[in-house]
């Protein structure tokens, strides 16, 4: 439990899904946790009084999450959110039962379609006369098992390890079930401001030196595609990750780039002296001069 002095987290719910998993993998038990039962809500959620949140991004195999680019495309996060880090998780499922199951057991097994479906190979395996049960998520199956008190020895759940910790009656019978074993998420770590101290982490970003830009041609340019093409050349950083989403505005068919930049190149002499978020800072800010130079818009919408 964290102190009744920690800050509060918002994360997309229920209790025990992944993104739970992922941020207490980054912040354990430094934060209070608060479930939201979707993206926008976890992101409508930032306020002085809850000031972090944690919501997923992409996904290795299924791309990018457009409810979270939604987000990113709304102008209350020009004024109310900051992108603060990400965080990488690799979605491991778990074969989770009451205390006290064994293999055995178990005569059926619940989750959702797709945890049930990227793990067909070890069901098949090590239980292949269990009935499958479908349920609305991977935690939604462990709630279901918590809650199964005619069969509780019989039944079992996919789900994420962070489940086991979440429901005390639960404990993990086998990790690392899935038949592919690169499937990852990354979550954006959400912050009310962007000076508003961070909780103490549990891990390392592997993605120092980031930022993430919302950019756009000027409306009403014919030539959009080349303009763009001219604003990202203009920002003389490296490009890691473009998304391309329709711009909400009175122009149709423009676009706006929610655009995943680094730094050019290491700077070691920098990083010893410990000054290199200051220069980093003033490399965005160079980036983001040209751009306006050239008649583009563009919005940081975190850097870290």
């Amino acid at each position: 439990m964290a102190p009744s002095t920690s800050p509060r987290l918002a994360y997309l719910g229920p209790e025990g899904t992944y993104t739970h998993q992922a941020a207490w993998d980054r912040f354990r038990d430094t934060v209070h946790y608060t479930p939201y039962a979707s993206i926008q809500d976890t992101f409508n959620s930032l306020s002085s009084e809850n000031p972090f949140a944690v919501i997923p991004l992409e996904n290795s195999t299924y791309g990018s999450v457009t409810e979270s680019y939604s987000v990113l495309q709304s102008r209350r996060f020009e004024k109310d959110a900051y992108v603060r880090g990400v965080t990488s998780l690799a979605i491991s499922h778990c074969l989770t039962v009451r205390k006290g199951t064994k293999m055995g057991d178990i005569k059926r097994v619940m989750s959702h379609e797709q945890a049930l479906g990227q793990c067909q190979g070890f069901l098949s395996r090590c239980l292949p006369n269990a009935e499958l049960i479908r349920t609305p998520s991977t935690a939604a199956a462990a709630q279901a098992l918590l809650n199964d008190d005619e069969r509780p020895r019989e039944s079992a759940a996919i789900c994420s390890s962070i489940c086991s910790i979440a429901f005390e009656d639960l404990e993990i019978l086998q990790e690392g079930v899935q038949d592919d074993v690169s499937n990852r998420t990354r979550f954006m770590i959400l912050a009310s401001s962007a000076s508003v101290p961070l909780p103490r982490s549990h891990e390392s970003d592997p993605s120092a030196f980031r930022g993430l830009l919302r950019l756009s041609a000027p409306q009403g340019c014919r030539d959009e595609g080349l303009s763009v093409l001219e604003l990202l050349t203009a920002l003389d950083l490296r490009v890691m990750k473009i998304d391309r989403r329709a711009k909400i505005c009175a122009s149709p068919f423009h676009d706006e780039y929610i655009v995943e930049v680094t730094k050019k190149r290491a700077d070691s002499t920098n990083l010893v002296n410990g000054i290199s978020k200051l220069t980093w800072e003033k490399e965005i800010q160079g980036a983001i001069d040209r751009v306006r130079d050239l008649g583009g818009e563009v919005c940081v919408l975190g850097l870290w």
